[in-house]
């Protein structure tokens, strides 16, 4: 398994701390997708060689990656706590499910969780929610220190980039 490259794990029963012993064990491991593993909650972990890290449906509330070569993260789930993600050059696809919660507390959730991508060259963030039709001024708000911005919340789209 030291030569593993791509890991693709989904529906799988593993820990938190399966992932935080394992994943640094992968030496050249350089892709790494979690779909549906839904005892995952916090998940920690360093990996010299990983370039895309995908984390799909799962039910975690934390993750922090030290991956300095990482340059592509997606996120497919409910809003979480900001991940914390150690690298220099990376973008990020976010992906949010509709919620329940109500349009205040879902904005502060969010604004906090985007908290964990001012370090991100491009974020590109998915919302099918009706929650997102005033999202605009909250994002020029929020991401002046983004290199840049690419938003698409359905059913508006928006695409701009933002000032430094």
């Amino acid at each position: 398994m030291s030569y593993l490259r791509n890991l693709i794990l989904r529906g799988a029963t593993i820990t938190d701390r399966w992932i935080e012993d394992n994943i640094s064990a992968f030496c050249l491991l350089e892709r790494l997708r979690l779909e549906c593993c839904k005892v995952l909650q916090k998940i920690k972990f360093h990996n010299e060689l990983l370039t895309c890290f995908q984390l799909h449906d799962c039910n975690v509330e934390e993750a922090e990656i030290d991956a300095p070569n990482l340059n592509s993260f997606e996120y497919t789930g409910q809003i979480m706590a900001p991940p914390v993600i150690i690298s220099s050059h990376w973008d990020a696809m976010i992906k949010l499910k509709e919620t329940d919660l109500p349009p205040y507390l879902w904005f502060k959730k969010l604004r906090e969780f985007l908290l964990g991508f001012d370090t991100c060259k491009v974020l590109t963030l998915i919302c099918n929610n009706d929650k997102v039709t005033i999202l605009y001024n909250f994002f020029i708000l929020i991401f002046t220190s983004f290199f840049s911005l690419f938003c698409f919340c359905f059913p508006i789209l928006f695409l701009f980039p933002l000032i430094h």
